[in-house]
């Protein structure tokens, strides 16, 4: 573990307010900074009061306080999750316990997720939101990008990188740079699906943005329409294609064609067609192939407490081999299934022998719950009083945002994480994802 010790720790900057900075440079985290847990060396910034509640001057960004979970790190305090560090650094986790749990959440152990320096820089390994397993490895995608990603299975970890635009396959709507906002993935038959997240977006506010920029932030809308793309792609081996036989890549995208689009007059989503998603309005996290039947997981609205999943059947479009179109079903384009998630939507999901595994989370910018729940669907429109509850999964507290859901094995799921604790990021580029055996 004296490996962790060997990378560049310094660089560290606290933000004092006003035009006060301080950057604490490596010699300021030398080995007299190490403390030792048992045999494993943990990075600590000079000066930290033992006091969690105490402050450096007036420090803003950066308060020094226990972590959520201080068992994992005997009696020393670390960054919470809350308090983000520079994207190039990190603090390595100890003994290899997940950085983000509790007695409760039964986390067998971490993988390391590992990317190259392009997509660090894009941010990808910090904005995961869609994983899907193919036997040689992952599919993985971020929702800065309109990139999926492949990592192939190695040594114990996921590594070996390829990237693929999806422009290279598909003619986007806003073209090949604009992020898609992919936010579920699925495999099935030979193809690789990819959902984006269908939502308006309502600008970010920041710390320094002055009152008045902030309210007009707060009260900008856009549509950004790379984010309302269903895309299919053939695949040969783990490589996607444009063509493989009469297999073509197609998407789904456009005004009047986009899903988000075919949804206009329904009486129970139109209302929310026009609130962006994390005001509870329409916003698709999570896509999946059960027993044939393609599921599409609703993050929002959700109505009353009840969350919304539809059915829908992709097909080629006979006139344009490029798109697809969605055949009828119900006599519409799509199906409506409503389960009681307690409040919360879908984050996502994927398929199970027993039927259909749901990640349930808020729909809004808080951290948890975050809850795991079965559904067998039936063979017609659902309202589902009772889906089966069988877990609570880990949150952090302003980190550690569970986004994708992968079966493993039948008993044994992998969760990945936006916006990662400090904690689950490695020297070596890689961010870890917790493999989770259900109860």
């Amino acid at each position: 573990m004296r490996d962790f010790l060997t990378g560049d720790l310094g660089g560290l900057t606290a933000d004092f307010g006003g035009s006060s900075r301080a950057t604490l440079g490596s010699s300021d985290v030398a080995a007299s900074a190490v403390t030792y847990v048992g045999a494993e060396p943990v990075p600590r910034v000079p000066g930290v009061p033992s006091n969690p509640s105490s402050t450096i001057g007036s420090v803003r960004q950066i308060r020094f306080s226990r972590a959520r979970y201080p068992s994992h790190f005997g009696n020393e305090y670390l960054p919470p999750c809350n308090d983000r560090l520079p994207r190039n650094e990190y603090l390595p986790p100890v003994g290899g316990k997940p950085a983000c749990d509790d007695s409760t959440v039964p986390v067998e152990r971490q993988v390391e997720l590992r990317f190259h320096r392009t997509s660090r820089e894009a941010g990808t390994h910090t904005n995961l939101s869609a994983v899907r397993p193919d036997g040689l490895g992952l599919w993985v995608a971020g929702d800065e990008t309109a990139t999926i990603e492949h990592l192939a299975l190695r040594d114990g970890r996921y590594d070996d990188q390829r990237t693929f635009a999806l422009a290279d396959f598909v003619d986007l709507p806003a073209g090949p740079t604009e992020e898609a906002d992919i936010e579920g993935l699925a495999r099935d038959d030979g193809w690789l699906w990819a959902i984006g997240s269908h939502s308006l977006k309502r600008k970010r506010v920041r710390r320094d943005h002055s009152p008045e920029k902030a309210r007009r932030r707060l009260g900008t809308v856009v549509r950004e329409e790379n984010r309302y793309i269903l895309v299919r792609l053939p695949l040969a081996g783990a490589t996607p294609v444009r063509r493989d036989g009469h297999r073509t890549a197609a998407i789904l995208s456009g005004p009047g064609r986009s899903l988000a689009d075919l949804m206009a007059g329904d009486p129970h989503l139109t209302p929310f067609l026009a609130v962006p998603g994390k005001d509870n309005g329409l916003d698709i996290e999570g896509i999946a192939i059960f027993d044939g039947r393609m599921f599409v997981g609703l993050r929002g609205p959700v109505l009353r407490g009840w969350a919304v999943l539809l059915e829908i059947r992709p097909e080629t479009d006979p006139g344009h081999p490029g798109r697809l179109r969605l055949a009828p079903i119900d006599g519409g384009p799509y199906r409506t299934h409503f389960l009681d998630l307690g409040g919360l939507g879908v984050r996502d999901m994927c398929p199970h022998p027993d039927g259909l595994l749901i990640m349930a989370g808020p729909t809004m910018s808080l951290d948890g719950p975050v809850r795991l729940l079965r559904w067998r669907p039936p063979n017609g429109p659902a309202v589902e009083h009772d889906p089966a509850f069988l877990m609570d999964l880990p949150h952090g507290d302003g980190c550690d945002h569970a986004e994708g859901l992968a079966l493993l094995d039948d008993q044994r799921l992998l969760v990945v994480y936006d916006s990662p604790s400090p904690a689950r990021l490695t020297p070596w580029g890689g961010v870890l994802a917790d493999v989770v055996k259900m109860t």
